[in-house]
């Protein structure tokens, strides 16, 4: 699966099932295309900062990041 095709799905996710922790969608992704967490937490900054497609919003309190 190219990364396309992952960004793509998780887009999708999130527009079906709303705010996601940035953690769990990392872990969750990574185990169902059987890739390196690190590969997808790639895709979440491409998303982010290149395509402009998600917002990530960092709880400093809590120390962990929501995307939407």
């Amino acid at each position: 699966m190219n990364n396309k095709q992952i960004r793509r799905a998780m887009k999708n996710f999130v527009k079906h099932y709303g705010q996601q922790d940035t953690r769990k969608m990392t872990n969750l992704f990574s185990a169902a295309y059987k890739t390196p967490k690190q590969r997808i937490a790639g895709n979440l900054k491409t998303m982010h900062y290149d395509e402009k497609t998600i917002l990530i919003t960092t709880h400093i309190p809590a120390c962990y990041s929501t995307m939407n």
